[in-house]
């Protein structure tokens, strides 16, 4: 028998475009032609091919010189069977046809050989995601009865249809026959298309099989459709991209289906040995459903490295390994083994999208401290470093000068030309790469897998996604410039340092929530407080400023602010530079700058705090201004803390008289929030100042060995703190002591997220925030008198410091000031966050009665509702707010997709940066290992939290219910060593770890038990 005839159908315009369907590019040079041409070549032994072509045929003429053309003249009336029959074919030979906009591989022309048969697709209902009901309508729908086709066209029901018809089909000599008699005859008309004559064939008796090729092809209606094409499994797509790649290296692969294996082992291994002529060999998992587009299992299934390929037993170890690993018996998954690579100097995964939200970033997580390729995907690398890639502006061949957090380990230039030309050649840009990068500079791209990502669910276009960052990059440079009443030539961004925002608020936060704390604190309360307590007035500096709505510290500001105003001007601006120097030298401490940069109060060791300014220049002659400043101040704490708490007590009392009022929903908010900032965060701000001259000398007791951790612990667990009297009252309870409605109402202002007017109050929710307080009580630690901690010996050691350093000996006098000064600090957080909450509720009973939901009033900032307060409110309110809430709502979407470092450094961090290393505060020096569990939002539930270590991004006032819990640890993303998570787990001994940063939090999201040692200061993944 002659050689097969293999009729290619193009003659009409493309679904796609306006370019001929034949020549359309789907990976770098790579046509959609080049594909055909291929799969016949490597399935069928010498081919003879036809083109039939009608638009622009010359071009695909000229293009492909080596095959048959015909053209249909009536390309743009006819239907496909004229076309069709405008070859020359045979009835003395079998006949392939396909349409020129599909693609496929030789198993799908393999597939249906020998036979007259169609190819069809069983999941073609779900061939990409998102399929549109005109497209299923559209498409060549096929029934069957059982391997053999009843009916094809595209008036089949969808609901109706078995498969999809690819357009890939054989007709054996006696169908052809057959085929050119309905056409010849009439029967067949120059209107039809290949379904109508497949119909007319099965009306005479010709039968047609199906054949499956389940999704192993694509067509030119979605661009997917090719990206999926290629993207198959962890073997095939190796084998597909080994030969277009330029940018970087593929290795060889020997890939043998699980039912090889089964079949002939021995076989098999012998081949492997042969193969690779006894290289060291990695073997890789590269099942079915490892690397889908609906879930990935990355990692999931087993790869052993080194394996001798010379040592049939090794070998045959590792592929039974690898198998076993499998989750289900499908004969078809495979096994893929390639050499090991040397001198591996760099590996990990890039990410072309962030995973969350679709962001146009490449996130990079990579190991650059061992030679493994697997340290990343396994887990098991101790020392993991991510960086973050902007996708339109960074050029690969771009040199970026050094700071403090872009990639240093990283071969980041030739990384990104390798995997931006993997991008174009899948024409697919949401895509999951492994790879490994040797001491020569090679990358090698060990996996490309489709990221789980759905393009309709990115959460915000790309063009304004990147308008905003821009619009932030220059903010950020204008920032720089040098302002009146502020020392440093210029300034640097955080969200942890000194009012930590990414804690409070949140790095992604809403407009309201945002606001407010500008309202209450960061605009004017925050220095007013510093001016008042003794430091530099910086005013009218706001210490906190939005980067595409992220929120962040300037530092600049902030470092000013604790400079004593008794230092002369000259010694202020080389402290100021000073310590935005150290910063920059060290960003893993932008978390703890009160404790390891800036000197903010005189502590017993202050000898030690200096010794770095030392180092870096001054002399002590030089420092004795700055000493002399901190002891005035630290004089201040103890004098003035009598004074904020009469304020405190008098919120407390305006608070009851304005919630009995009739004032409306927003003149109350007005005024509660009013009274707030003159009366409640503003003496806070100082009590809390106060707080940490306290604990800042409490810790440095221990730090020259007059107190031990023990004696440390002791004392902070003789406080008698909001959460101290939260457990007692929850006892009470327990004991009928005290009525529940009493104690709904002295605890349920609070709620997770305390500017968030979209979480709950304890109050709204009591058997979730409450009734565990009752129910899991225990034995109340009893109270003691803090004067009687510590012995006389220690007494009179700590009297001895006071005095050293110039502060009042009276040491009784000193702890009542330490315990009274920690013990208030939470009490004013307690009463002012009471107004705060019930704003919240005022403006959303205000919300109510205009239709407007919680969700959608935390995205209109608070001036806008002191703007109705206080004047004529616009003629139809509720379009007004909605307008505002629609307006909040996109900028929001938009600050959630942002990626921006927790420090900015230069304005090059707004395109590339590594999240910089952080060491977490770790709390009590116990050790646990437990099941984790992430509390992913404010009010996530509390289900099931009992005997298990919490994860939380950031942790406010409003997370207290969780010591209501038995829960083993508490770990947090965010938070400092003097944040309100680590305060409430000193006086609870519960084992913490405070603020671990971006990455570990990450690793920890993938882990099911941890061990948490805060006396190694170490936390591990068990499991």
């Amino acid at each position: 028998m002659e050689s097969p005839q293999i009729v290619i159908l193009g003659a009409g315009q493309p679904f796609v475009g306006t370019e001929p369907s034949a020549l359309i590019h789907t990976s770098g040079d790579k046509r959609v032609l080049d594909w055909v041409l291929e799969a016949f070549k490597q399935a069928l032994e010498d081919p003879e091919f036809h083109f039939v072509g009608g638009y622009r045929i010359t071009e695909i003429v000229g293009a492909y010189p080596d095959i048959h053309f015909s053209q249909n003249e009536d390309w743009d009336s006819s239907g496909t069977v004229a076309s069709l029959f405008t070859a020359p074919i045979s009835a003395e030979r079998p006949v392939y046809m396909c349409y020129s906009d599909t693609i496929f591989e030789e198993n799908a022309v393999k597939a249906i050989e020998g036979t007259t048969a169609i190819a069809v697709d069983g999941n073609w209902r779900t061939r990409y995601k998102n399929r549109s009901d005109e497209s299923l309508e559209r498409a060549e729908k096929v029934q069957t009865i059982g391997e053999s086709v009843r009916e094809v066209g595209t008036d089949i029901e969808v609901n109706d249809s078995t498969a999809e018809f690819t357009g890939l089909l054989r007709l054996s000599p006696e169908a052809v026959e057959q085929a050119q008699k309905l056409w010849e005859s009439g029967i067949v008309d120059s209107d039809a298309d290949i379904p109508d004559l497949l119909r007319a064939c099965i009306d005479a008796d010709v039968e047609i099989g199906a054949v499956d090729i389940n999704g192993h092809w694509a067509e030119l209606e979605s661009a997917e459709d090719l990206s999926r094409f290629v993207l198959d499994t962890k073997a095939n797509t190796l084998r597909r991209l080994r030969s277009m790649v330029e940018q970087s290296t593929i290795l060889d692969q020997y890939t043998v289906t699980v039912d090889q294996w089964n079949t002939s082992p021995d076989e098999v291994t012998s081949a492997i040995g042969d193969y690779f002529a006894g290289e060291r060999v990695i073997v890789r998992s590269s099942a079915l459903d490892e690397d889908g587009w609906n879930e990935s299992n990355a990692g999931r299934f087993e790869s052993v490295l080194d394996v001798p390929s010379h040592e049939r037993q090794a070998v045959k170890n590792a592929i039974t390994k690898v198998t076993d690993s499998y989750t289900d018996s499908n004969p078809e998954n495979q096994v893929l083994v390639q050499p090991m690579i040397d001198s591996v100097e760099q590996s990990g995964v890039i990410m072309t999208r962030s995973l969350d939200t679709g962001s146009p970033y490449y996130i990079i997580n990579y190991d650059a401290t061992t030679t493994s390729t697997e340290s990343v995907t396994d887990g098991t690398g101790k020392h993991l470093q991510t960086a973050v890639v902007r996708k339109d502006q960074f050029d690969t061949e771009e040199h970026v000068e050094p700071t403090p957090q872009h990639p240093s380990n990283l071969s980041l230039g030739p990384l990104l030309q390798a995997v931006r030309e993997i991008e174009t050649l899948i024409g697919h840009d949401s895509l999951d790469i492994e790879f490994a990068i040797d001491d020569n500079g090679e990358v090698f791209v060990l996996q490309s897998r489709p990221m789980t990502l759905d393009p309709a669910e990115r959460t915000v276009d790309d063009k304004n996604l990147f308008e905003a960052v821009d619009r932030g990059r220059e903010e950020f440079v204008e920032s720089q410039s040098p302002t009146p009443f502020l020392l440093g030539d210029r300034t640097i961004y955080g969200v942890m340092p000194d009012w930590n925002p990414a804690e409070i608020i949140g790095r992604q936060c809403r407009r309201l929530a945002a606001s407010i704390y500008q309202y209450l604190i960061m605009d004017e309360v925050w220095a007013q407080q510093r001016a008042e307590y003794g430091y530099r007035d910086v005013r009218p500096h706001p210490l906190m400023k939005r980067f595409a709505g992220q929120p962040y510290v300037d530092i600049r500001a902030d470092f000013n602010s604790f400079v004593p105003a008794s230092v002369p001007d000259e010694l202020a601006e080389r402290l100021v530079q000073y310590y935005l120097n150290r910063l920059e030298s060290h960003p893993e401490l932008h978390d703890k700058v009160e404790f390891e940069v800036v000197l903010t109060c005189l502590t017993f060791n202050y000898r030690t705090q200096i010794q770095p300014m030392i180092d870096a220049g001054f002399t002590k002659e030089e420092l004795i201004p700055l000493r002399d400043g901190l002891r005035e101040i630290t004089l201040e704490a103890f004098s003035r803390i009598d004074e904020d708490i009469r304020k405190i007590e008098r919120l407390d009392r305006r608070h009851t008289e304005i919630c009995n009022s009739d004032l409306s929903p927003l003149k109350s908010a007005s005024f509660l929030l009013r009274d707030c900032r003159r009366l409640g965060t503003l003496p806070f701000a100082h009590l809390a100042r106060t707080a940490f001259v306290a604990t800042s000398l409490l810790r440095s007791l221990e730090r020259i060995g007059v107190l031990t951790a023990t004696q440390k612990q002791e004392f902070q667990n003789s406080l008698d703190t909001v959460a101290r009297q939260f457990e007692r009252d929850g006892q009470r309870v327990a004991e009928d002591n005290l009525a529940w409605d009493t104690f709904v109402e002295r605890y349920g202002h609070l709620r997770p997220g305390t500017y968030e007017i979209t979480s709950a109050r304890y109050k709204q929710n009591p058997e979730k925030y409450l009734t565990p307080v009752v129910n899991n009580t225990h034995e109340a630690i009893p109270k003691r008198d803090p004067t009687e901690i510590w012995s006389e010996d220690t007494k009179e050691q700590i009297e001895h410091e006071l005095s050293r350093i110039g502060l009042p000996t009276d040491t009784d006098t000193f702890i009542e000031f330490l315990a009274k000064a920690i013990e208030e600090r939470e009490h004013s957080k307690f009463v002012f966050s009471r107004n705060l909450s019930e704003a919240l509720e005022q403006i959303a009973e205000f919300g109510q009665n205009h239709g407007l939901s919680r969700e959608e009033l935390s995205h209109i900032p608070l001036e806008m509702f002191l703007k109705l307060s206080r004047e004529h409110p616009p003629t139809d309110v509720t379009a007004w707010l909605t307008e505002q809430a629609n307006e909040g709502r996109e900028q929001y979407t938009t600050t959630c997709a942002v990626e921006l470092p927790p420090i900015l450094f230069d304005e090059s961090d707004f395109t590339v940066f590594e999240r910089p290393a952080r060491e977490p505060n770790f709390v009590t020096n116990n050790r646990i290992s437990a099941e984790i569990i992430e509390l992913e939002g404010a009010d996530s539930s509390a289900e099931d939290i009992d005997g298990k270590i919490v994860v939380i991004k950031k942790a406010d006032p409003g997370y207290d219910w969780l010591f209501g819990h038995d829960v083993a640890g508490l770990v947090t993303m965010y938070g400092g060593a003097n944040s309100h998570m680590a305060v409430r787990a000193a006086e609870f001994s519960l084992p913490a770890a405070i603020g671990i940063g971006e990455n570990r939090y990450e690793l920890l999201q993938k882990s099911e038990i941890i061990e948490l040692d805060c006396s190694k200061q170490s936390i591990e993944v068990v499991q």
